[in-house]
This record gives structure tokens, C-alpha cells and sequence, in this order.
């Protein structure tokens, strides 16, 4: 405070002084959420990015060399029951790979969407995400099958060769691991990293799921690849806007387990 005593005044004034404002250090360092990395540098993430392609592509080189050493002395059943084998050790692998980055970085799984947020809403979300993902499928397949009408007959066949005839329960199973363990990869550890790289959600959803379309170039025709494409910007701002991937987990799966099943009923009924 300061005293006033200027000739004419009747005695002494106060004025108060402000108080000076501290910051809490603790509220401005924090994440608004685990999956911003705010706290992790951009070129942190994108080594991380490159860390894990690497890997993964060492990885898949391995289990190529297995199949194809199992090609010549196994019947294709066989060797689609071992693809099925490689399904469960492809997610054991790339979800280790993961896990190792995290650790190397101090970093919980809640930075790539690991988390319950309004439990309530995750199944709803997911069963959205499911039937988002066959509407967008759809609209594509009208637009393709105007000048490329056997493409999806194509595709089907090609994904007959991949997937030995199972059960409904057994289908179920895989999916839930393959659904699993894409949206680490794609939604989950991809698209964080590759937002924080590039400071930019547009690029980040742009490239993750161009990678998970192209990652599905061995199983499907080419031309379905670009549906493959839109589902996975779909499912992307779902991630960025829920913060987590669990919703979009269980819809993968469902999306997956519904095709392979209905596949399979047509087989049955040819």
C-alpha cells in the first residue's frame, strides 16, 4: 500500500496494491490428455514413428519367410490355419513393440487411447463405429461397381484364401485380436505420434490410415483400398474426438466378425 499525504489532503490515503499472480506449474505442464503428448517433443514422435515402421516391417519379413517355408510341404489348409497361428502372434509382436517405445518413453498406455472414458457410452460408440463403417463401405462399393462390377466377387475370393473355414465363435476370437491390435498400431500409437509430429490432426488422420489401407493391399483387390481408406478417417476422428480407442476396437471387430461370417454363410449356401 502507498500514503497519500499531498498539502490539502485531510490526512493520509491507502492504496491498495494488486497481489501478484503465481501460475501453478502443475496445471500449465499437464496434458489436457494423455494422447496430445504435449509433454513428448515432436521429434521424439516422430522417432518413434520411424522406430516402430522399422520393427514392424523386420517383423513382417520374418513371418513371410516362415508361411513360405511352410508353402511347399503344407495343403493350402493347412497353411491357412497357421495364417490364422500368425494372426495371434502378429498382435503379441507389434503390441510388444509398442509397449517397448512406451516404456522407453515413461509413457502410460493411456497415451494411445487406452482408457474407459464415459464407460456407459464405449459399447453404443462402438456399435456406431460398426454400422458408420458398412455405411461408408456401401456408398463406396455403389460408386466402384458402376465400371469395376466384379471387383468385390474378386475380393471376396481373395480373402477366402486367407481365412480357412471356421467357426462363428472362432471368427469372432480373431477379429477381437485383430481389431485389437490394428487400432494400437493405426489409431492408437500411429495417429498420436504422427499428430505430434506434424503439430497437425489432418496429416496425422491422412497417413495412418493411408498405412492401414496399404496394410491391407496383400489381403484385398486394389480398388477396395480406398474404401478401406475412408473407414479408417472415419474411425480416426472418432479416436481424436473420444480419446480413446476402445469404442473403435469393438467396432473393428464386429465390422470384421459381420463380413467373414456373412462370407462364409454365402459359402455354405453356394
Amino acid at each position: 500500500m502507498s500514503s497519500d499525504l499531498t498539502p490539502g489532503s485531510s490526512g493520509p490515503s491507502f492504496i491498495p496494491l494488486a497481489r501478484p499472480v503465481v501460475a501453478d506449474a502443475a496445471l500449465v505442464m499437464r496434458d489436457p490428455s494423455p494422447m496430445m503428448l504435449m509433454s513428448s517433443g515432436r521429434g521424439d514422435a516422430a522417432l518413434d514413428v520411424v522406430m516402430f515402421v522399422g520393427l514392424a516391417f523386420v517383423a513382417l519379413i520374418v513371418s513371410d519367410v516362415i508361411l513360405g517355408g511352410f508353402a511347399e510341404d503344407f495343403s493350402d489348409e493347412a497353411i491357412q490355419q497357421l495364417g490364422v497361428l500368425m494372426v495371434f502372434v502378429t498382435g503379441l509382436v507389434t503390441v510388444g513393440i509398442v509397449s517397448a517405445i512406451l516404456r522407453l518413453r515413461g509413457q502410460s498406455f493411456a497415451s494411445i487411447g487406452m482408457s474407459l472414458r464415459d464407460r456407459w457410452l464405449i459399447g453404443p460408440i462402438g456399435l456406431l463405429s460398426a454400422a458408420s463403417a458398412y455405411g461408408v463401405l456401401l456408398m463406396y462399393i455403389l460408386v466402384v461397381v458402376q465400371f469395376a462390377p466384379e471387383v468385390m466377387g474378386k475380393n471376396q475370393e481373395r480373402i477366402a484364401e486367407f481365412v480357412p473355414e471356421m467357426s462363428a465363435a472362432s471368427i469372432v476370437m480373431t477379429m477381437c485380436v485383430v481389431g485389437f491390435y490394428e487400432e494400437i498400431i493405426f489409431r492408437g500409437f500411429l495417429l498420436t505420434r504422427l499428430r505430434r509430429a506434424f503439430n497437425s490432426p489432418v496429416i496425422a488422420v491422412l497417413l495412418s490410415s493411408s498405412l492401414f489401407a496399404l496394410a491391407h493391399a496383400g489381403t484385398q483387390e486394389w480398388l477396395v483400398l480406398p474404401g478401406l481408406f475412408l473407414i479408417a478417417v472415419l474411425w480416426s476422428w472418432l479416436v481424436l474426438w473420444r480419446q480413446s480407442i476402445v469404442s473403435v476396437m469393438i467396432g473393428h471387430a464386429l465390422f470384421n466378425s459381420v463380413q467373414l461370417i456373412g462370407m462364409q454363410l454365402q459359402q455354405q449356401g453356394a
